[in-house]
């Protein structure tokens, strides 16, 4: 693995994912609150759907730096999926501590994104150990990608998923 290609890599993954959060935000109305909007985009500003678009853009990006890079398989998908684990807390901390008003919601996703990558980029470069931790990194996606498809569809009633704005739950509520 070419380290120095990977490092570039992961920072340039960071911006990108920062930016892809920040279309993703308004992919909802840009889509004429299209199905699409739904799944992919934030319907309202409740952490939850706010924490969608930061892992969605993580997941994409990581895909694009595993391919430009080339890192090892299973070292790079087990830092990944614990630096998107790192990304998706980083940034629910920030929205407890109600850094994620306004203007300052982009700053805490672009800090998290970083969070994240530098996470997997110091696992993958620095912890060879961690190829180890492959089957539980393919079980925590896998847990992700069912939080995701079910807490979409159907939010519960917990704070994690109420709009910061109007008090509403999902779409429908």
């Amino acid at each position: 693995m070419n380290e120095k290609l990977f490092r570039k890599s992961e920072l340039a993954g960071a911006a990108a994912a920062a930016v892809g959060s920040f279309m993703l935000l308004n992919l909802y109305d840009l889509t004429g609150n299209s199905p699409i909007g739904v799944m992919f985009g934030a319907v309202n500003q409740s952490p939850w759907e706010l924490m969608k678009t930061v892992v969605l853009s993580y997941f994409v990006i990581s895909g694009v730096v595993l391919f430009a890079a080339r890192p090892p398989f299973h070292r790079f998908a087990a830092a990944g999926a614990f630096g998107m684990y790192s990304s998706a807390v980083f940034f629910i901390v920030l929205v407890c501590l109600g850094l994620c008003r306004g203007a300052l919601l982009y700053t805490a996703i672009f800090a998290a994104q970083c969070v994240g990558f530098s996470v997997s980029c110091f696992l993958c470069a620095r912890c060879p150990g961690i190829r180890e931790w492959f089957p539980v990194a393919c079980f925590m996606l896998m847990l992700m990608f069912v939080m995701y498809i079910s807490f979409t569809a159907f939010p519960p009633r917990l704070w994690l998923f109420m709009d910061m704005i109007s008090g509403r739950f999902g779409i429908f509520s």
